[in-house]
């Protein structure tokens, strides 16, 4: 899976989880993600940090 691609994919569950008003204050927040590549190429995260808007 490419880093884009993973990218998009936990954008449209966040936006899901957003949208199911359980998470309504997490909505003043951004997600910034913070990934790298491993030895096979492969995205993983390492941190997700919130930022008020």
């Amino acid at each position: 899976m490419t880093g884009e691609r993973v990218l998009r994919t936990l954008k449209l569950i966040f936006n899901t989880i957003l949208n199911s008003g359980k998470y309504e204050p997490a909505a003043k927040y951004d997600a910034k993600l913070i990934y790298r590549s491993n030895e096979s190429g492969a995205a993983m995260i390492e941190k997700v940090m919130l930022i008020k808007r």
